[in-house]
């Protein structure tokens, strides 16, 4: 605590000594400190833009995640209830065929 106190002591002798109106000077440097935590502590200004930044991100990403949801949702739909759908994914995505179909498969050139 002596330290302190000297520290202390020694800005109070150095800013009195520099200058004709230390208590200015010694508000102006407590107004500073104040003002600094103000903008730049956990709870500062600074840190709150920070984080409405970060929030308004997130409340973009959630309204992207629920378009994909309803999305997907509307899909599952089509599937457990239309039989076109069923088809169209069975023949797309799995090869199938109904009887007697044939298949022709038509290769593409490859451009070089």
């Amino acid at each position: 605590m002596n330290y302190g106190v000297n520290v202390f002591d020694r800005i109070k002798n150095f800013i009195t000594e520099k200058t004709k109106n230390p208590k200015l000077i010694i508000t102006l440097l407590l107004l500073t400190i104040v003002l600094g935590f103000l903008l730049f502590s956990n709870y500062g200004l600074y840190t709150r833009l920070k984080l409405e930044d970060q929030k308004e991100e997130l409340n973009k990403q959630i309204i992207i995640e629920q378009i994909t949801q309803d999305s997907l949702k509307h899909e599952i739909n089509k599937l457990k209830n239309d039989n076109n759908e069923i088809e169209r994914v069975a023949r797309e995505k799995y090869g199938m065929v109904k009887p007697g179909e044939k298949v022709y498969l038509i290769e593409q050139k490859k451009e070089k």
